[in-house]
């Protein structure tokens, strides 16, 4: 019945916690009263940004649930467009904006769109599709990237629309204003340039793309620039994705035969589970 397994770093949640029990002590008025008075001149650590989340105003076709994590179209096999999705909060600079195909429908051509917008979610009026808006927007589509609604890269990348269930997609804006694009976690390259910062990413779950939800990565601070290293995952220690430390658990690359590696190496998953039950052992890559 074990279809699909991520593995779970114990010091993130941990911090997570020890941040909420401190923002709950703040907000409480016993913990306000016996918080010790800071030095004069000392100011508080910057609160950590809130969590991303899918803004609730989406396409006519979309829906956001689990708690704004996951975006979906919910009639996938009778339309394939109207699916376009904003982030709640624009995303701060080497923020890394990160989701995973959870289900796809084979019906339609045509998948996962991802990019980011100057334009906020709550004033929008979502079009049927992100690549045709023709202001504030560039977009990665197929192997190519636009900018409102102008092809500028062609051949650039891995192809989304071959993307399956399981595989993630990402985008960050540097804070040198340059914009560059994630497959599995493979740095694509640099796609565009002088992106002005509080932007807000976009998901549009287009054609063969019936759901997604948002992948927490953290802040990316280092990025392979040219996205000539780690291509191909064999520059990384036994598996491990690129840009992970050595001590961040992987799964190792060998696995059994019904098995697939996703998420940078984080999760496992049968992609055939209907039709095949075995022969998906996994292993930790140290």
């Amino acid at each position: 019945m074990a279809v699909k397994v991520t593995i779970v770093h114990n010091h993130n949640h941990s911090d997570r916690l020890r941040r909420n029990n401190a923002i709950l002590r703040a907000l409480s008025p016993e913990g306000a009263a016996g918080t010790p008075r800071r030095p004069h001149g000392v100011t508080a650590a910057a609160a950590p940004p809130p969590r991303l989340l899918f803004h609730p105003n989406c396409g006519q076709k979309a829906a956001v649930v689990n708690e704004g994590r996951t975006a979906l179209r919910p009639h996938a096999t009778d339309d394939f467009n109207h699916g376009v999705v904003l982030s709640a909060r624009p995303l701060g600079d080497n923020e890394l904006f990160q989701v995973r195909l959870d289900k796809m429908v084979d019906k339609w051509a045509g998948s996962i769109e991802i990019g980011v917008t100057t334009h906020n979610p709550a004033y929008l009026q979502l079009p049927s599709t992100m690549t045709n808006l023709r202001s504030g927007t560039w977009m990665m589509t197929g192997n190519g990237v636009m900018h409102n609604g102008t092809t500028v890269l062609d051949e650039y990348g891995h192809n989304l629309d071959r993307l399956k269930a399981g595989d993630t997609v990402g985008v960050v804006r540097r804070d040198d204003g340059t914009l560059h694009f994630f497959v599995n976690g493979v740095a694509q390259g640099p796609a565009a340039w002088n992106v002005p910062p509080n932007v807000y990413a976009v998901v549009d779950l287009y054609g063969q793309a019936a759901q997604a939800t948002i992948v927490d990565e953290g802040e990316v601070s280092s990025l392979a620039g040219d996205g000539s290293e780690g291509d191909s995952g064999g520059g990384s220690p036994e598996g491990a994705s690129p840009g992970a430390s050595p001590s961040d658990l992987r799964f190792h690359r060998l696995h059994g035969a019904n098995a697939v590696i996703t998420n940078g190496g984080r999760t496992a998953l049968r992609q055939n589970c209907r039709s095949e039950f075995n022969d998906a052992i996994v292993i930790s890559n140290r």
